[in-house]
């Protein structure tokens, strides 16, 4: 346990292990009047505990019936949860912020760290990535029910996150749950901080979607604890936002001219069947119907009325090459004349 109460005073035993002299004055009073800070504690007798491998600690001298006791024994309170916790309250107390470690601010619960914002409480709560949906949704419910803000921060490696179905539940479920729709994740050592945000906009043409922009939705940014900032309530790297929407507005930016794109081409499509509709006023009279090669080769060079073989098949003329062939032997046709296109050969 972090926490323990001497003379009405709250004490952190990380704190008392980097002062000799209060040391030796807790060690005193040790099992004696050092006291656990739960209001609901039936066994509230606290003592000191330092040694050469483990750091200090605070422990119950009895078997404890304590929410403070099982919350430092449970799933909650890992050792990679204390590095982690530890770090972030010496930086978050370092820039200058009112923050406490593990505070009793709902029922039967215990916050890692709680930070105090103009007279707001803040609450962060830290996890392993394997925690499960069930507490994930048990700490936002009671947070909500009693008004306090919170923001998750998940230990894990800093892997490459490039799609989100691919990543853990709780990376997810803020990504999707999230006020900004983001997750802090630090690593185990508190060396590396990534923080990530979901795009949660859809991109789609005429119903059909992009599939190059809806498949990437995540932005990412890199740092270390120096980078990390409060910003607006919330943790966030030094200028995570502002990258954010730089990113953004370069991809919708791309997004528009792959509209404009798909609209070009459909309008010249338009235009392509608008031109042949008005040059031929009937169905009876807008191709000629040739016997012979010398026949075909007669009408093809005319460009209002489509020449076509006795058997039905269309004939055009290569504007590169001159090749006069059916239509299967040509990449294009019919856009600078009816009887024009550009064979396979000329467009390799």
């Amino acid at each position: 346990m972090e926490r323990g109460f001497w003379k009405d005073k709250e004490y952190y035993a990380s704190e008392i292990m980097e002062n000799f002299e209060l040391e030796k004055d807790i060690r005193l009073a040790s099992g004696k009047e050092l006291y656990c800070p739960d209001p609901l504690c039936e066994n509230k007798l606290l003592k000191y505990c330092h040694g050469d491998k483990r750091k200090a600690y605070f422990a119950h001298i009895n078997n404890e019936k304590c929410d403070y006791g099982k919350f430092d024994k449970s799933k909650r309170m890992t050792s990679n949860i204390r590095v982690i916790q530890k770090l972030l309250y010496a930086h978050l107390k370092d820039l200058g912020h009112t923050v406490q470690l593990e505070q009793k601010i709902l029922p039967h619960h215990y916050t890692h760290i709680l930070m105090n914002i103009e007279n707001k409480p803040i609450a962060i709560e830290i996890r392993m990535q394997s925690t499960t949906a069930r507490d994930i949704s048990f700490i936002e419910k009671n947070y909500k029910e009693n008004g306090i803000e919170f923001m998750w921060v998940v230990i894990s490696k800093n892997h490459e996150h490039a799609k989100e179905s691919n990543i853990s539940y709780l990376k997810r479920y803020n990504l999707n749950e999230a006020t900004n729709n983001d997750i802090i994740i630090i690593d185990e050592k508190g060396q590396k901080i990534t923080q990530v945000r979901m795009d949660i906009n859809q991109y789609y043409y005429e119903n059909q979607a992009i599939r190059e922009f809806n498949e990437k939705k995540l932005y990412t940014l890199r740092g270390n604890m120096n980078d990390l900032i409060l910003e607006n309530g919330k943790l966030t790297l030094k200028d995570f936002y502002k990258n954010y929407e730089n990113w953004l507005q370069e991809k919708q930016n791309l997004f528009k001219q792959e509209v404009n794109s798909y609209n070009k081409l459909k309008e010249n499509k338009k235009i392509e069947e608008r031109v042949i509709k008005e040059n031929f006023n009937n169905e009876n009279e807008y191709e000629y119907i040739c016997q012979t090669i010398e026949e075909i080769e007669l009408h093809i060079t005319q460009q209002k009325k489509q020449v076509r073989d006795k058997d039905g098949k269309r004939w055009v003329k290569c504007k590169e090459c001159g090749k006069i062939a059916k239509v299967s032997q040509f990449n294009k046709y019919g856009q600078e004349g009816i009887n024009i296109g550009t064979c396979n050969e000329c467009k390799k």
